[in-house]
C-alpha cells in the first residue's frame, strides 16, 4: 500500500507538470494542435489529478510513511547505488521527453495547417468546377445595385455548399479616389448601393503586393496564410471577362486560454 501510494504520486505528479508544460507551450508558442472540446478535457483532467494526488497524500499521512519509511532505512550500500544509477538514468529520460513533446506539438500544429490548407483548396476548385456560370457572372464586375446584389446572392449561394469554410469573398480591382485598389464583397444584404470606399479591402502590405501581381497577370498562384486559429486562401480565377480572387476565410477555436 505503501509503495503503490507513493508510485500514484510520483506518476500524478509527472502527468501534472506534462500538462502544464503542454499547455505553455500552446499558448506561448500559438500552436493549433487541440480543438475546443479537448480544451474542456484538459480542464477536467487537471482537477481530477489533484483530487487524485490530494487522496494520494493523506493516505500516506494516515499510513505514517514517515515512521515505516526510516524503519526501511537499514539497506545495502550497493542497493542504494543501484538504485541511485536508475534514477539519474530516468531523470535523463524524463528532461529528454520534453523537447519530444513540444516536436509533436509542432508537428502538429504543422499537420493541422497543412490539412487545412487542402480542405480549402479541395472546395474552392471544386466550386469553381462547379458553378461556372456564376463564375462567370461574378467575373462580369460594374459598381451598380444590381451587379453587388448579383455578387451577394451567389456568394450566399456558394458559401451552402460546403462547409470547410466559413465565409466566402469576392476581391476585384477597382479605382478610389483616383488611386487604384481591391474591393471586398461578401455575402452581407445591402438595402442600398454603398460607397466604394466602404468596401476597400483592408489587408496587410504582403497581401496588397500579392493581388497586385494577379490582378496584373504576373501571379496566378493561390495565396494560403494561417494565424491565431484563422486560415485564409486566396484563390485567383480567370474569367472571360477579367481576373476575380475569391477569398476563403474560416476560424476555428482550439485548446488554448482566449480561443
Amino acid at each position: 500500500m505503501i509503495a503503490l501510494t507513493n508510485k500514484l504520486s510520483c506518476i500524478l505528479v509527472i502527468i501534472l507538470l506534462y500538462w502544464v508544460f503542454i499547455f505553455i507551450s500552446i499558448n506561448v508558442f500559438d500552436f493549433k494542435v487541440f480543438r475546443e472540446n479537448l480544451t474542456e478535457f484538459f480542464f477536467a483532467s487537471i482537477m481530477a489529478i489533484l483530487a487524485l494526488l490530494t487522496g494520494a497524500v493523506i493516505i500516506n499521512i494516515m499510513l505514517n510513511l514517515t515512521k515505516i519509511s526510516q524503519s526501511l532505512a537499514g539497506q545495502k550500500e550497493t542497493t542504494a547505488k543501484i538504485k541511485s544509477g536508475k534514477a539519474k538514468i530516468l531523470a535523463l529520460l524524463f528532461m529528454l521527453s520534453f523537447p519530444f513533446i513540444f516536436g509533436l506539438l509542432y508537428l502538429g500544429d504543422v499537420r493541422t495547417s497543412h490539412l487545412k490548407r487542402e480542405y480549402l483548396l479541395g472546395s474552392a476548385q471544386a466550386i469553381i468546377t462547379e458553378n461556372q456560370e456564376i463564375i462567370e457572372k461574378l467575373g462580369e464586375y460594374r459598381y451598380d445595385s444590381s451587379y453587388l446584389q448579383l455578387v451577394e446572392s451567389s456568394l450566399s449561394f456558394l458559401e451552402k455548399q460546403d462547409r470547410n469554410f466559413r465565409s466566402l469573398y469576392l476581391i476585384v480591382e477597382d479605382t478610389v479616389q483616383g488611386k487604384n485598389t481591391f474591393l471586398s464583397i461578401s455575402s452581407y444584404n445591402r438595402e442600398k448601393l454603398s460607397k466604394k470606399v466602404s468596401l476597400v479591402y483592408a489587408c496587410s502590405k504582403e497581401e496588397r503586393e500579392y493581388l497586385e501581381r494577379v490582378f496584373s497577370g504576373a501571379n496566378a498562384d493561390y495565396r494560403f496564410s494561417s494565424h491565431d486559429g484563422r486560415y485564409e486562401l486566396y484563390y485567383p480565377v480567370k474569367t472571360k471577362n477579367r481576373v476575380i480572387v475569391l477569398y476563403f476565410y474560416d476560424y476555428q477555436r482550439y485548446g488554448k486560454i482566449g480561443s
